[in-house]
């Protein structure tokens, strides 16, 4: 029996790169699959576009969105968790490309009492805007492991090795990674939708950047979902973009310590404002 799955991707104003995330996406499994745009006060544009592209994904496209009232992923995450049928939700950002086989090394991966954490290759400023500007569409999400190889070569990506996908890497990493929260981002997480509802999702008390991510992955673990990695088997491709403001990451630090601290963890801020 196949297993449902909704794909969450977070999104804010850039339709450019948004719609690379989607051309991706649309050579992914089709089969019992869902998008879910996540859209945290995106303009007109965005909102075109999708209405646009959506009807050549080849699955259904729900496009969730609320006002711009500043950095506030964690409830529009919440609110797009709440629209998911499906059992198993993988969590990407809307400036990060999957290969063709992203979501079938996911659901291999997948497993009862377990979140899986992927990782992510970051590209340059210039080649993020080649890509963007590119007409046709640069097909990034078609490239092998040579194109990879030459990209790193010519310094256009950060890092080659999580390009390189290899199962028992992965299963060696994943001896070493499995009981550390930190690193865990969701530019790529898949998690069961049941275990959010156990934990009441992201805590939307943090607002602006830093620290709902961090806050997921530890109350998760404090509830007894375990951690599993994607490394080496399913990275994403980030594309670069200035860095959000940091003026309410000292304040999310303090609170993201006492997180830490408590035995805690189901959300007083969180997925039951809503009907799942």
């Amino acid at each position: 029996m196949q297993i449902m799955l909704s794909i969450i991707v977070t999104t804010y104003n850039w339709p450019q790169a948004l719609k690379l995330v989607l051309m991706a996406l649309a050579e992914q499994v089709k089969a019992n699959m869902e998008i879910i745009i996540a859209d945290d006060g995106s303009g007109l544009e965005t909102k075109a576009m999708i209405s646009e592209i959506k009807e050549t994904i080849g699955c259904k496209v729900w496009h969730i969105w609320q006002p711009d009232e500043g950095f506030q992923a964690a409830k529009i995450r919440n609110k797009a968790i709440a629209k998911a049928i499906g059992d198993y939700l993988v969590f990407i950002d809307g400036d990060c490309i999957v290969a063709k086989d992203f979501i079938a090394n996911h659901l291999k991966l997948k497993e009862k009492n377990h979140f899986v954490a992927g990782n992510r290759v970051l590209l340059t400023r210039e080649f993020t805007q080649e890509i963007i500007q590119a007409n046709p569409p640069f097909l990034l999400h078609q490239w092998g492991i040579w194109h990879w190889f030459l990209a790193k070569r010519k310094n256009k990506i950060n890092r080659f090795m999580p390009c390189f996908k290899w199962r028992p890497l992965n299963k060696l990493v994943n001896y070493f990674s499995h009981q550390k929260w930190q690193g865990a981002k969701t530019c790529n997480l898949a998690v069961f939708k049941k275990d959010l509802i156990q934990i009441n999702g992201f805590d939307e008390s943090f607002t602006g950047w830093g620290f709902e991510d961090s806050d997921l992955i530890v109350r998760l673990m404090k509830a007894g979902v375990k951690r599993k990695e994607a490394r080496f088997y399913a990275p994403v491709i980030h594309l670069w973009h200035a860095e959000q403001a940091r003026d309410q990451a000292a304040g999310n630090g303090q609170k993201f310590e006492q997180v830490l601290d408590s035995p805690l963890f189901f959300s007083k801020l969180g997925l039951n404002q809503y009907d799942c």
